[in-house]
This record gives structure tokens, C-alpha cells and sequence, in this order.
């Protein structure tokens, strides 16, 4: 098949049976969300197979302007696919997930780098205006910043 072939065979068997239970049991097209909790699989991995189903012709999406749905087209084209091919989808999402978890951390870093020169910026300025108060030098001020006249 294609270099795009990221299910194999049984699997994508397996996806269509769900599609077709679900929506034997809700009478309409079923949804990616309840087809991976049927099959106890990942939304992420089922979607990945869901559309490499679609762009074989072995499903059809049915959209409306909420969401999307599937539903079994022709289920003869799963026999196009070879039969591994699974493992290099496994790879994928993991590879997927690593990479998002890597920007996440990076992310982080500096969200917290940030932070932290903010936070020293504000103590330094902090500091320097405690000086400036306990050196007593200048006039006096009230809250506002008005000179406070005769007390002392």
C-alpha cells in the first residue's frame, strides 16, 4: 500500500465493528470518542485510524455543525491494507506525545525563567525603595504623595 499505512488489517477490522455496534446501538453514526472508549483505546490513536479509513474509502465521515461522525462505507477496502502495520501508528503517537510533552517542558522553562527575573526585578526594586525610606532623606509624604507639614 502507501507509505501512509499506519493500521493494519485487524485493527482496522476492529474499528469498523465498533462504528457498526455503536451505531446499531444508538442509531445514528458514531462518534471517535465512543468508538475509543468501546475499544478502551486512545481518542488520539483512533482518530489517526478512523482517518486513514476515511481516505481508503472504508469510511464515510458525516459531519453536521457540531461534530463528526462515521459510519461504514465500503468495509471491503480494509482488505487493501496489509497485515501489520500497527506498530509503526504506536510509533507515531508516541513519537507525537514526546514531542508535545518537549515543548511543554520547554515551555515551562520559560514561564518559570520569567517568573523568576520578574521576581527579582520587583525585590530589587522593593529593596531600593526600603532604602530610600529608611535613609529619611526628603520630605515626608502622606499616601498620595502630598508633604505632610508640622509633624515631627
Amino acid at each position: 500500500m502507501s507509505d501512509k499505512t499506519l493500521i493494519d488489517r485487524a485493527q482496522a477490522h476492529l474499528v469498523v465493528a465498533a462504528l457498526r455496534v455503536l451505531t446499531h446501538r444508538h442509531q445514528r453514526p458514531a462518534r471517535v470518542a465512543e468508538a475509543a472508549e468501546l475499544l478502551g483505546v486512545s481518542e488520539e490513536w483512533l482518530g489517526v485510524a478512523v482517518r486513514r479509513l476515511v481516505e481508503l474509502g472504508a469510511l464515510a465521515e458525516v459531519t453536521d455543525a457540531y461534530d463528526a461522525r462515521f459510519e461504514v462505507a465500503d468495509h471491503l477496502k480494509i482488505e487493501d491494507l496489509s497485515e501489520t502495520g500497527g506498530a509503526r501508528m504506536e510509533e507515531e503517537i508516541r513519537s507525537f506525545s514526546s514531542r508535545a510533552k518537549e515543548k511543554q517542558q520547554e515551555l515551562q522553562k520559560q514561564f518559570d525563567s520569567d517568573f523568576r527575573a520578574g521576581q527579582k526585578r520587583r525585590f530589587s526594586q522593593l529593596e531600593e525603595d526600603l532604602k530610600k525610606f529608611r535613609g529619611g532623606k526628603g520630605p515626608r509624604t502622606d499616601l498620595w504623595g502630598n508633604p505632610i507639614e508640622g509633624e515631627e
